[in-house]
């Protein structure tokens, strides 16, 4: 998201923008997601129990935009690779060693908040 928020800001500078309010609209959400996954990051780095429920959803996110390529025009290669990875983090993130990694009474045993 990050490099997509840096062609987002690229494209802004040199192209004209047939609006430029959709444009700049779109690249504050790339951003936005960047951030966030940039705090899914610390988080899973950190294993903090918050992080579950937030990369689920980006999993299955991931998954639909996968169902999307597919059904398009675009390189279906993708699509399937897309599909593969959002399904396997989905599998790891309801895995047992993760629940357990995850689990909120490990973090209040270290004093961890």
């Amino acid at each position: 998201m990050c490099a997509v928020s840096g062609l987002l800001i690229y494209e802004l500078l040199t192209q004209p923008a047939l609006s430029l309010a959709s444009s700049i609209a779109l690249l504050v959400m790339a951003v936005l997601a960047a951030v966030a996954l940039i705090t899914l990051t610390v988080g899973v780095w950190r294993m903090q129990s918050w992080v579950r429920g937030p990369v689920t959803v980006w999993q299955v996110l991931q998954v639909a935009a996968s169902v999307v390529i597919l059904q398009g025009d675009i390189a279906a290669w993708i699509g399937w690779v897309l599909a593969a990875l959002s399904l396997i983090g989905l599998l790891l993130s309801f895995s047992a060693p993760v629940g357990l990694a995850l689990r909120r009474d490990r973090e209040l045993e270290h004093g961890d908040r």
